[in-house]
């Protein structure tokens, strides 16, 4: 049974009217301050608060019984020392709500800074009080009021120094920056990364101590990092920023290999010339689209190499080494590049056998990255990195890496020897020679970063042919390329339709496209196509081919193919309209056809102009289809062709035996093929009317 109020005003802490009964005692789980972020907790572990606390406590009533309670209140007791140290107590009480409730105060804003807040809180019913939450078991509830914010934080870095003036050479080197604040109490920094942007947090071991902040510096430019400090209370400092700006070191060694046929050594951009033995031949043709228009011939015979006389890259710390290499041979271990150590060789980029052939292989240090499978008489950009922070070595084929999944270390007790081009050296002596060109050999003495590698593996695309149908008579039934490609035959109901032109159907008379000229090639819907003599791109490439069309039948009643290469019994890919879908189809190399990608369209009505492309990215295995250049995730399917293929490049048509079907009613103009990939930027350059600029790739 309750106890009664005789019984209790015998108790401590309680006071009672006569014949009323306390409110249960506050329980300190239900006690918190500030909306409720920082519980009650007193000694070493007590919060730190920069702003005049709330505190709040939930109540409960007596029990009356049937599920009813008294209405309660809350009295919070506050005491701090002031400014001479003298304790202060502030008492404030709430009014009465009902059971259950949770009952907030302030605490005045006269608490000094850095004072530590002791408080405590009793529910009461009318005159009759509980006990304090701090007695019969509990404890008192603390912080410190802290309004101060920290001083600013220093920045110093010794491979990353501040500085406007200077150049610093570091990309692709690690470094750290060093941040330290004077004040005592910062338990937290936030910094921004100077590449990605990004906030991090970061603590020191200890408050007020100094944090270690470590850096890759993967781009160029003018950096910044950016820091806060933190106290325990939320106070930060002004923000302080560390500036430099950080430049490429050049190559260690560049050999471009594209010297004159008749050469007996390669002339070096950097570095020693190094000599070649009789088994190399200058004057060979470079990899297309590059600035090495030529390039050295390895016939991998024992003379077939080029060597240095001295080390060039200390292999022992980070490096890089790579070059655009085109194999002779897809079988066999083969070495492009390596360097000698003691009587073997402390790394080797090449390819290696395996039981299908062989596969791109970069060894160094006990580990072996491998990257695809070698195709013979196809230039390919390789890069091998070494990265001694990490330890990981990783290989770069065309730009795609692959990094090994355990740490490399190179051997110290080995001294690095000759570099060699198209051999390396085992305790059985030379060996694995390269049998192929090479153009472009880079040695750096640092990481190169992702878009270093990018840019030496990108190949400029370059036109195969444009049929625009300019300066042709209507009747015309042949239409050269510009830019060396070949002639479009005109089958069937064709008509080159000049501005001039009477024109006997509506379709003949629809605008010309922006910047286009004044010719277009006019579709019956019944004969009229177009295709090439010769076949043209090659489908084994990366490649573009585009077409611009108008119609006049935005609902056919059956299929119509805007644009098709090859097909019908060999490798093509064809792009048709047919119930509402837009469609990408390929033949695959048994002649089969099949549908890669799809998507809800409509053929654009009368009068406006529109552009269908099909993209090839042969490096990654995609083709893509773009209608209006619209880059849908959906229509990039994985595809790669086995062969060159043999079939003509047709507009207006599908190719079928001697003839065509699933004609487009309609007109075709600035139909155009590429050796490489256009980006978005790029079609919408044609869909202008307007030729894409190509830029060949400066040397590194």
């Amino acid at each position: 049974m309750p106890l009664t109020a005789v019984a209790l005003a015998g108790l401590p802490g309680v006071a009672v009217a006569a014949g009323e009964t306390p409110p249960p005692a506050p329980e300190i789980k239900n006690l918190s301050m500030d909306e409720g972020t920082a519980v009650c907790v007193s000694g070493t572990d007590r919060p730190y608060l920069r702003s005049a606390a709330r505190l709040k406590a939930r109540l409960a009533g007596h029990p009356l019984g049937d599920g009813r309670f008294d209405t309660v209140g809350g009295e919070f007791e506050i005491t701090w020392r002031d400014g001479d140290g003298q304790s202060v107590t502030k008492t404030l009480r709430t009014a009465e709500k009902q059971n259950g409730s949770d009952f907030t105060v302030t605490v005045p804003d006269v608490v000094p800074h850095d004072a530590a807040v002791s408080w405590r809180v009793r529910a009461f019913h009318g005159d009759a009080v509980s006990t304090w939450s701090d007695e019969n078991g509990g404890h008192a509830c603390e912080y410190v009021y802290d309004f101060t914010a920290p001083q600013e934080p220093t920045v110093s870095s010794e491979v990353f120094p501040s500085g406007l003036d200077d150049l610093l050479p570091v990309l692709g080197h690690h470094g750290s920056f060093t941040v330290r604040s004077a004040s005592p109490d910062v338990v937290t920094y936030w910094y921004d990364d100077p590449s990605t942007r990004k906030r991090v947090e970061v603590r020191p071991d200890t408050p007020g101590g100094a944090v270690t902040i470590p850096y890759f510096a993967d781009r160029t430019g003018l950096l910044y990092l950016r820091v806060q400090a933190f106290d325990r209370a939320g106070n930060s400092s002004a923000p302080v920023e560390h500036m430099f700006r950080v430049s490429a070191e050049k190559a260690k060694a560049a050999w471009d290999l594209t010297d004159q046929a008749g050469a007996t050594s390669a002339a070096a951009t950097e570095g020693p010339d190094v000599p070649a033995g009789e088994g190399v031949t200058f004057g060979a043709d470079g990899p297309a689209g590059t600035a090495y228009p030529k390039s050295a011939r390895l016939d991998g015979s024992a003379s077939g190499h080029l060597a240095t006389e001295t080390p060039v890259a200390d292999t022992h710390g980070s490096f890089s080494a790579g070059a655009w290499v085109k194999p002779a041979d897809a079988t066999g271990t083969r070495t492009v590049l390596s360097q000698d150590a003691g009587a073997g060789h402390s790394f080797t980029l090449g390819q290696r056998a395996t039981d299908e052939g062989a596969e791109w292989a970069f060894t160094f240090g006990g580990r072996t990255v491998t990257g695809g499978p070698v195709e013979a008489d196809r230039w390919t950009h390789l890069e091998a990195v070494y990265d001694a922070y990490t330890g990981l070595p990783r290989l770069y084929v065309n730009g795609t890496a692959t990094t090994a999944k355990k740490a490399a270390a190179p051997d110290e007790s080995a001294s690095d020897g000759a570099f060699q081009i198209g051999r390396a050296r085992t305790a059985a002596g030379y060996g694995a020679y390269w049998s192929g060109s090479v153009a472009a050999v880079r040695v750096h003495e640092r990481v190169l970063v992702d878009d270093e590698i990018t840019r030496a593996a990108n190949r400029a695309p370059s036109s195969l042919g444009l049929w625009d149908f300019e300066g042709l008579a209507e009747d015309a039934k042949r239409a050269p390329a510009t830019h060396g490609g070949p002639a479009m035959t005109l089958h069937g109901g064709t008509l080159v339709a000049n501005s001039g032109t009477t024109c006997p159907e509506a379709y003949l008379c629809a605008p010309f496209p922006p910047d286009f000229a004044d010719a277009t090639l006019a579709l019956d819907g019944e004969s009229g196509w177009a295709s090439t003599t010769e076949p043209v791109p090659a489908l084994d490439e990366s490649f573009t081919v585009v077409a611009h069309y108008f119609t006049d039948d935005t609902e056919p009643e059956g299929p119509v193919t805007v644009l098709a290469q090859g097909g019908e019994g060999h490798e093509g890919f064809r792009v048709r309209y047919a119930d509402s879908t837009w469609q990408l189809l390929v033949t695959d190399a048994d002649g089969k056809e099949r549908m890669l990608a799809s998507t809800p369209g409509h053929l654009e009505p009368y009068q406006v102009w529109a552009q269908v492309a099909v993209v090839h990215d042969r490096e990654h295995g995609t083709l893509r289809l773009v209608v209006d250049n619209n880059w849908k995730d959906e229509l990039a399917a994985s595809h790669r062709f086995a062969t060159a293929g043999d079939g003509a490049l047709a507009v207006g048509a599908a190719p079928s035996g001697e003839g065509a079907h699933e004609f487009l009613h309609g007109a075709v103009d600035n139909v155009s093929a590429y050796r490489g990939v256009l980006d978005q930027d790029d079609l919408s350059s044609l869909a202008s009317g307007n030729e894409p600029y190509f830029p060949v790739p400066e040397a590194s």
